[in-house]
């Protein structure tokens, strides 16, 4: 027999300090979840802002990121020399080698150390990236122990500010400029030399990724195809922006949403029972042919017996509720 909607108003007056309870819980849960998922949100919407529509990169086949990459400079240099990469007006092709690796240094509000993205560049990706302009100072030079960094990691790490020596590997780099963006991830990374930082950071021999431009973003599948396709090399090409809003990740897959909601029916299933155990009374059990039948009084531990509907007994479980009693 279903309980009357009545019951239940009259349930939350008599039990208000565990519906108060429920309901600080459920806020809490939904809070601490909508704040990661802005928290992802955003992260997505800088990576997203990243890289060119015509650009596409190429990482090592395999690999979840560019710090699990490794191009041969060789291969390289094949990829770069390919008709589907455009070039300037000199006729180089316009593609970048980039070494790319994480180094600690202490943030600016509690001194803590904080990974930070250091990549090493060459000329060519400034015209390859576009959308770079210095807020303060210059370019590095080439050759030189010389760095630039993003406005936005400028902001949270310490050392930083131009003029400044950031110690790296037992070297001394100083910050000759701060760059802007456009808002993308850049702004969050050290840029310098790739021909000083690689064997400052061990890196020779080759790179993390090559970005190319390309003629058109047309050619990105077929050229993608291609270099799958040669079994000297094992890499892959995928357009820029699509590569660097795939690092965010999945928020909340299928299996994520399964295993909440399972989460959510058992609570709900648990908190049906105890409500059951303290009624004493016939009953249902949600979701199942079993009730309660009515509980032995004085039994500290109190016992619940699970019968089917022809009242015919399934099995006995021991159950302690000391706050409950018949």
């Amino acid at each position: 027999m279903a309980l009357p909607v009545s019951y239940n108003v009259r349930s939350l007056l008599v039990r208000w300090k565990t519906s108060l309870l429920a309901m600080f819980g459920i806020g809490l849960v939904v809070t601490v979840f909508i704040v990661l998922l802005a928290m992802v949100s955003g992260f997505r919407l800088v990576l997203r802002a990243t890289g060119l529509p015509d650009n596409g990169i190429v990482t090592q086949r395999g690999s979840n990121s560019e710090l699990t990459s490794w191009l041969t400079k060789d291969n390289a240099d094949v990829i770069s020399v390919d008709g589907r990469v455009a070039r300037e007006k000199d006729g180089q092709p316009m593609a970048s080698c980039e070494m790319v690796v994480i180094t600690a240094l202490p943030r600016q509000n509690n001194g803590q150390l904080a990974n930070v993205t250091v990549r090493g560049v060459t000329p060519k990706a400034f015209d390859v990236r576009g959308g770079l302009n210095f807020v303060q100072g210059r370019n590095f030079t080439p050759g030189l122990d010389e760095i630039i960094v993003g406005k936005q990691i400028q902001q949270r790490v310490k050392g930083l500010d131009l003029g400044s020596k950031v110690r790296m590997q037992n070297r001394d780099w100083t910050v000759v400029g701060i760059f802007a963006a456009d808002g993308n991830s850049f702004e969050s990374e050290i840029w310098g030399d790739y021909n000083v930082m690689g064997p400052a950071f061990m890196r020779q021999g080759g790179c993390e990724s090559l970005t190319v431009r390309l003629t058109s973003a047309a050619v990105i599948s077929g050229f993608d195809k291609d270099l799958r396709a040669n079994p000297q090399m094992q890499v892959k090409l995928d357009p820029e922006r699509k590569y660097y809003e795939d690092q965010a990740g999945p928020v909340a897959g299928p299996r994520f949403r399964a295993h909440s909601r399972s989460g959510d029916v058992a609570r709900a299933w648990f908190l049906q029972i105890q409500y059951s155990v303290q009624l004493c009374s016939g009953v249902s059990l949600p979701g199942t042919g079993w009730r309660i039948a009515r509980l032995p009084a004085g039994d500290p531990c109190q016992r619940i017996q699970y019968c089917d509907r022809s009242d015919r007994q399934l099995q006995r479980n021991s159950i302690c509720f000391p706050n409950y009693q018949c």
